[in-house]
């Protein structure tokens, strides 16, 4: 979304410590102080919630937790938007009896063991699947044009995430009287595909494609030499989100200002990088 227009996810962090907490690293801590300014965050650990200054938790009760927060409210959507992980165990296994359950809801929405945070690709994998999620459970299109509005906004998103599950999802937002229930079910689906550097990258490439202006065409060459560097790993995706953003200051394209992967959360948890246009 643009910004101050993020939906807030619901996250959950996943079971308890019963050494320092510390082990999570000072990166991780740092940004779930952040990300809990924009998001609701419930810790299953009362010990946890005390450290990152989260609302009372309830100790290793995480079952029940999940059971009543990960109830079904729309389309196979949920009414949590994403788990972080604590121990570095399985955590299915934390109560006796109740693995196969835990199984499954673990399986329904996004997950990412909290060290995973330092690394930027899978912080940024991870945010963008909780806050698409967020933005339908909180603003679930309630008619066909509104239902468009929200597949043409995350288009460049879907695509970086599963450009076939982009056009199924794309057919039933076209039709006449479009089934919502499916394609929340696609939207879930969709959630869980993985993603890539070069499926990210060849969504950058068709924005691209968008642009006309002289000073921005000027540019050309160093974009896409900035895009193989980020399809090898040697610059953060942060980067060339910037250098986007920049174009469109130089280049007014309302199509792409709207669109969720340019912008996809608050700034503050973009991985601190110099970013200068």
């Amino acid at each position: 979304m643009l910004e101050n227009r993020w939906a807030r996810p619901n996250l959950i962090i996943l079971g308890c410590w019963n050494k320092n907490p510390v082990q999570a690293g000072a990166e991780a801590e740092t940004f779930i102080r952040k990300l809990n300014k924009h998001s609701c965050i419930t810790p299953c650990c009362p010990l946890m919630a005390a450290f990152y200054k989260l609302k009372s938790g309830e100790e290793k009760d995480y079952i029940r937790i999940l059971q009543d927060k990960l109830s079904s409210s729309f389309g196979d959507i949920l009414n949590v938007d994403g788990i972080m992980d604590v121990d570095f165990r399985d955590l299915v296994r934390y109560k006796e009896g109740s693995d196969e359950a835990a199984a499954f809801w673990l399986s329904k929405v996004p997950r990412i063991n909290m060290v995973d945070f330092e690394d930027g690709e899978k912080r940024d994998g991870f945010l963008l699947r909780v806050f698409l999620l967020a933005d339908w459970r909180e603003n679930r299109p309630q008619e066909k044009k509104e239902l468009q509005q929200f597949q043409l906004r995350h288009k460049y998103l879907f695509m970086a995430l599963d450009p076939a599950l982009k056009d199924e999802m794309g057919k039933i937002a076209a039709k006449i009287d479009p089934d919502q229930i499916s394609y929340g079910k696609k939207l879930a689906e969709m959630t869980k595909s993985s993603f890539s550097r070069g499926k990210k990258a060849n969504a950058f490439l068709h924005i691209w494609g968008y642009f006309t202006g002289e000073k921005v065409m000027e540019k050309r060459d160093k974009f896409l030499k900035l895009i193989e560097r980020y399809q090898k790993g040697s610059c953060s995706i942060a980067l060339v989100r910037k250098k986007v953003q920049c174009f469109l200051k130089e280049e007014k394209i309302p199509y792409l200002e709207k669109q969720s992967f340019l912008h996809p959360y608050p700034p503050e948890l973009v991985e601190s990088e110099e970013m200068p246009c």
